[in-house]
């Protein structure tokens, strides 16, 4: 079956705190804004950042996703079709039916007692597993995102590194993906930790030789730093250093090569 509004209602008092503790935690999650104490729920923690800066700027209405409610007597859960959003709904459900006992009421009627989440959720919906944010996306959702685009201007490499160490190379119109071996991110975090880009911001002559190193933070903050690739500035030299590697290695994993900064290579 599938639902647009489920009442489900505890065998006996349910902890209404640990339920709010648990949907707070969750990075798809956010309680309303506007203070009615209503969670929403999205497939994917960048999804819900969008949707809560909608319902932000919209104290009318909520944007498409999961509503959970808690109520005194039960959880009142209400959806659309949204797939993504859907499966953290089931994936919620489950989670709660751990709690004890439920009952479930639809718009279609009493379901009695629920053994499963998939009594309410049948309908084949993703895996949550398979929800993951785009570690690249811009702005990123935590940390920095640092990127190195080599010569020449507005056509050669870009190589861009994620906080967490996964790493892209766009160059010639292919797109190649990777995460860093452990080793990799930590001397990365070592170069990156002290740089102050707009301190290392000399400009560039050429357009054939220029280089750039910039970050992007969740803030929407940035700083860029353009030079010629003669001219590296001595504070960037061991970032550029291993930007210009992670690249190397990247073609390298992609003809089949041994590529020694790199955990996994796609």
């Amino acid at each position: 079956m599938s639902f647009e509004s489920a009442l489900l209602t505890p065998e006996r008092p349910y902890d209404r705190d640990r339920v709010r503790t648990h949907l707070a935690g969750l990075p798809y999650a956010f309680v309303d804004p506007h203070g009615s104490g209503v969670f929403h729920l999205s497939g994917t923690a960048a999804a819900a950042r969008h949707a809560a800066d909608q319902r932000r700027a919209d104290p009318d209405r909520f944007p498409p996703g999961v509503l959970v409610t808690l109520r005194p007597d039960g959880v009142l859960v209400d959806q659309r079709p949204l797939p993504d959003a859907q499966a953290r709904g089931r994936e919620f459900v489950a989670w709660l039916l751990q709690m004890g006992r439920w009952r479930a009421r639809t718009e279609y009627g009493d379901q009695g007692i629920i053994d499963s989440a998939d009594a309410l959720y049948a309908q084949p919906l993703p895996d949550p597993a398979s929800l993951a944010d785009d570690p690249f996306a811009s702005p990123p959702l935590s940390g920095r995102l640092w990127s190195w685009a080599g010569p020449p201007a507005g056509s050669g490499p870009i190589l861009t590194v994620a906080a967490g160490g996964a790493v892209r190379l766009e160059a010639s119109g292919t797109r190649r993906d990777g995460r860093l071996s452990t080793g990799a991110l930590d001397a990365f975090r070592s170069a990156i930790a002290s740089v102050d880009l707009d301190a290392c911001d000399i400009g560039a002559r050429d357009p054939a030789t220029t280089e750039c190193v910039q970050w992007e933070d969740a803030g929407g903050e940035d700083a860029f730093a353009y030079f010629d690739t003669g001219t590296v500035p001595e504070e960037l030299n061991a970032v550029v250093a291993l930007f210009r590697g992670f690249a190397h290695d990247l073609r390298e994993a992609a003809a089949g090569r041994a590529a020694p900064t790199l955990a996994r290579s796609e």
